[in-house]
């Protein structure tokens, strides 16, 4: 065989993760839309929706069939403009929704229309949020949606919106108001179930910290808590002083611990939280940079960067930032033999007054 002819292990794996991801979200989704909505009465969003309309007004065919009539087209047309391993894993999901769909014929009794669009809609969503954390999708509607972001900037969300609005409008002609308005109700706790399936385990808290020392919270933060950070470039509005802002990401339990940390070190900082949608990746480390970075490469005599020439400016910056990185690497290696000694100085309450490295600080300097 020829190299590279068959997949690798990570690759399979990625492959088996996919259809294990779409298969279960179309599960989830076709016991939600058939069993409770289509049977129930009501309508879902987007193309399966479209087919149960077509479905109850006709009575030709089954909700599945007109959902798989009405995706061939769609996906005609995407075979032209988006990528192919998203085409193919979406067009795998929206086959095996169909599948589900045809075999999932009964009807689950519940007697209240509104429990059945609110158990439907949740239940529909965490089968689209899972579908969607896989590279690919369950619906024709999300490949044109990705045609439409790409040629004239329309958001994946807006697609959908103008959809259902007109496919909800429609409805008023051939059903009753009161179970449009339940389908209404259904549409919206599917997006709620969805995006809150998509950002599972992935949410967190970002969080910016400003402080007369930031190199302090920094070394308490990364050793003590375990909690990667990162030193941003910030400048004041008003006094136009440069001064260094921490980007940090925790969890809920995390984030009383950090708030605590930052407090008890400067009890004047400025401690700002955000929600972030989700965080994937690896944690950078930060180490106190003043404190390491050798003394031949700090501006004589606090010269101030403007004063120098662009170009000294430039490659001063860029030694500072190599230096920086190196020492960085340099402590990460020698991390596991001094764990006791920088729990010993992480534990101290003494705080550095401005911005003076503890004595075991300024022996590694001199020592570099």
């Amino acid at each position: 065989m020829p190299p590279g002819f068959l997949p690798t292990k990570k690759g399979l794996l990625s492959f088996l993760e996919n259809i294990t991801l779409l298969s279960v979200g179309a599960l989830f989704f076709a016991f939600g839309a058939e069993c409770m909505a289509a049977r129930g009465g009501f309508l879902v969003g987007d193309i399966y929706g479209l087919g149960i309309l077509v479905w109850s007004t006709s009575g030709i065919f089954t909700p599945a069939i007109w959902f798989l009539l009405f995706n061939i087209p769609l996906f005609i047309l995407a075979w032209v403009h988006v990528g192919r391993v998203f085409f193919f894993y979406s067009l795998y999901g929206m086959l095996i929704t169909t599948l589900f769909s045809s075999l999932l014929n009964f009807e689950v009794e519940i007697n209240n229309q509104f429990y059945a669009a609110v158990g439907s809609g949740l239940i529909c969503g965490a089968g689209i949020g899972i579908m969607l954390r896989s590279l690919g999708s369950g619906s024709g509607l999300d490949v044109v949606g990705m045609i439409l972001n790409r040629r004239w900037g329309v958001g994946l969300g807006q697609t959908h919106l103008y959809f259902n609005s007109i496919l909800f409008l429609g409805c008023l002609v051939f059903i009753n108001v009161d179970t449009v308005i339940v389908s209404i109700i259904q549409v919206y706790l599917c997006s709620f179930a969805m995006e809150k399936v998509m950002s599972m385990f992935s949410q967190r808290k970002l969080v910016f910290i400003m402080s007369d020392h930031n190199d302090e919270i920094a070394k308490r933060i990364t050793r003590r808590l375990g909690i990667g950070a990162t030193f941003l470039d910030g400048r004041g509005a008003y006094s136009g002083d440069d001064r260094d802002v921490i980007m940090t990401v925790a969890n809920n339990l995390q984030l009383k611990r950090l708030e605590q940390t930052v407090f008890a070190t400067d009890k004047n900082a400025l401690f700002i939280v955000e929600n972030s949608f989700a965080v994937r990746g690896h944690r950078d480390f930060v180490v106190n940079r003043s404190a390491l970075v050798p003394d031949f490469l700090k501006a004589e005599n606090d010269e101030d960067p403007k004063k120098l020439d662009a170009e000294e400016a430039e490659a001063r910056n860029a030694a500072r930032y190599d230096a920086e990185r190196k020492i960085d690497m340099e402590k990460l290696v020698e991390g596991a033999a001094s764990d006791e000694a920088d729990e010993t100085s992480c534990n101290r309450e003494d705080v550095p007054v401005n911005g003076e490295a503890y004595p075991e600080d300024r022996m590694y300097r001199d020592h570099k």
